[in-house]
């Protein structure tokens, strides 16, 4: 076993048994609702204030930080990070080197793109190139100028790829809202 639990109300905060990977002995993680949520296999680690409920199910290295929650029938595996103000529901599944952040909501599996140096994530609120979310819009509008100021590359990502990341992004956020 690589944890135990401490109950918290309806809640079960995790506490390593062990060190793996970042993880030291004794860290008290996140807050899981059954030990279904964690798997004791592998890396998967809930940190801090993130929550796990319901039947959702994090395992192989994935971890879930900050003020993150993954519930309902999600999985989130892989080497995928869930942080920030994320939230992953319903039957989502997070995989892979996928990374969902800010306030990104997934409540099926994001598409995932690789291009250039950048992954582009298209979750059901944003497109996250690299380390940026924007709203589709937002990206789309955005000037020159502004694309350069985040990174001399994104320009060129936008010339050659702008048009495939919008139809496949804007196919995917229809496919979500039904």
């Amino acid at each position: 076993m690589k944890y135990t639990t401490k109950r918290e109300g309806r809640w079960l905060r995790v506490i390593a048994l062990r060190d793996f990977g970042n993880v030291k002995r004794g860290e008290r993680g996140g807050l899981i609702e059954s030990h279904w949520n964690l798997s004791q296999e592998g890396g998967a680690w809930v940190y801090g204030s993130a929550v796990v409920c319901g039947n959702a199910h994090v395992c192989g290295n994935a971890h879930v930080r900050d003020d993150a929650v993954v519930c309902g029938n999600a999985h989130v595996c892989g080497n995928a990070h869930v942080f920030g103000n994320a939230r992953v529901r319903d039957d989502a599944l997070v995989c892979g080197n996928a990374r969902v952040c800010g306030s990104a909501l997934v409540t099926r599996s994001p598409l995932v793109l690789a291009r250039g140096k950048w992954t582009v994530t298209v979750t059901d609120n944003v497109v996250q190139i690299g380390c940026k979310q924007h709203p589709l819009e937002r990206w789309l509008s955005m000037s020159d100028e502004e694309l350069k100021a985040v990174d001399e590359e994104a320009l060129e990502l936008k010339a050659k790829h702008g048009a495939e990341i919008e139809e496949l992004a804007r196919a995917h956020q229809t496919q979500t809202r039904g």
